[in-house]
């Protein structure tokens, strides 16, 4: 699951080494280079799962080898979430595909995008409406991907937000809607959802609204936070009881929320640059990074800032969202030029014990029982290294 947990931590029960070693890289097919921009999942065998920017979902084993692969038709940035025997997963052109682990076949499929992009005709004026949201005049192109958000699971049940009607609840079983919202106009919604420690769902809409749901669709409030566009996935602080959302204006403006389980604002707190991860937390202490390059370690009682380093001074350096093991040390991958970055650990006093280039990467890395740590990269690889 999206940073390993229903409250989207980030936080892992396994610990690296302070220092670390290729073990092996695995070059993605495909032309020209693409990253996996997906965190990835793993089962208890060490087999991964990810998506890509090239439009393929792979599976690798625990050596790096291709297992099987996916083809879709858009960039795929979304993580996937494992459900017993079955891997589920969300894709750009607008799909949620749930895969048989073992062998990559389609036990079942749901277009999230139905009733909105079915026809040539419907597909145009789609588009034409949602230009204002999804074209980017700097990079002189349409970011219309269809789904940017992760499958979240709770008993049984996908909880997804997409492009569409905008929120499903779908049975992880059959493939079946149980319920659904239509959360409005634009339709091309960002974020995803995360869950309580009462299993109540929390997850925000493009038009700038924040809602709180019971699993069974009761709505129990919602709320506006018009200004901002919600990036980051939510993640709840299970100390303090907070939902903390990532919110960006453009991309120089980031503004970290935190509202409780009544729906009110408990502070907020403005970052120096734009941020697109999320918020990961350990005992009421969070970390976030921004597009001005800055990590930051964070008081989730009232938003101070306890710490904060700078660690590239590139352009969009910091997309993703750190993550945490299980003695508190720090994982994040670096934006340091158009092709270049690093994966850093740092450990709770924000020094730096390891960093090892890996070009420029836009995932977060995932941490093995036995100190492996695995992450993509924008060179087309995807790398393991071993620490010891």
């Amino acid at each position: 699951m999206l940073l390993f947990d229903k409250f989207h931590t980030g936080k892992q029960h396994f610990v690296c080494g302070n220092s670390c070693e290729l073990k092996w890289k695995t070059m993605l097919p495909s032309i020209p280079k693409y990253a996996a921009e997906s965190m990835a999942a793993y089962d208890s065998e060490g087999n991964l799962y990810f998506g890509c920017h090239s439009g393929m979902f792979y599976s690798l084993d625990r050596n790096g080898h291709i297992r099987w692969d996916f083809h879709t038709t858009e960039k795929n940035y979304s993580s996937p979430v494992l459900y017993k025997d079955t891997v589920i997963a969300s894709t750009g052109d607008g799909l949620l595909l749930c895969f048989q682990k073992d062998s990559g076949d389609v036990k079942w499929l749901f277009d999230l995008k139905k009733g909105y992009y079915d026809t040539k005709e419907q597909k145009i004026v789609q588009t034409v409406l949602h230009l204002p949201f999804t074209y980017s005049v700097k990079r002189r192109m349409n970011m219309d991907t269809k789904c940017w958000s992760s499958p979240m699971l709770i008993d049984g049940k996908v909880f997804i937000t997409a492009f569409g009607k905008g929120f499903y609840c779908i049975d992880s079983e059959t493939g079946i809607d149980c319920w659904s919202l239509d959360l409005g106009y634009p339709r091309f919604h960002l974020s995803g959802v995360v869950a309580d420690d009462e299993n109540y769902i929390y997850f925000g809409s493009r038009k700038g609204e924040f809602f709180k749901y019971d699993i069974n669709g009761g709505l129990c409030w919602n709320m506006n936070i018009c200004g901002f566009d919600l990036w980051g996935n939510p993640t709840y602080d299970n100390k303090y009881k907070h939902i903390l959302l990532s919110m960006s204006r453009n991309e120089n403006k980031g503004v970290i929320m935190a509202v409780d389980k009544n729906g009110k604002r408990v502070w907020s707190l403005k970052l120096k640059g734009a941020i697109y991860g999320s918020v990961a937390n350990d005992g009421g202490i969070g970390f976030c990074s921004d597009f001005a390059g800055f990590l930051y370690k964070i008081d989730l009682s009232d938003g101070t800032i306890l710490q904060e380093v700078k660690l590239s001074n590139a352009t969009r350096a910091l997309w993703t969202t750190p993550v945490i093991d299980a003695e508190g040390s720090i994982y994040i991958v670096t934006k340091d030029s158009d092709n270049d970055g690093r994966l850093i650990k740092l450990n709770d006093s924000f020094h730096i014990v390891w960093e090892v280039k890996i070009g420029k990467s836009l995932s977060s890395p995932v941490i093995f029982e036995n100190g492996d740590i695995c992450v993509g990269s924008w060179d087309g690889y995807y790398y393991c290294f071993k620490t010891l």
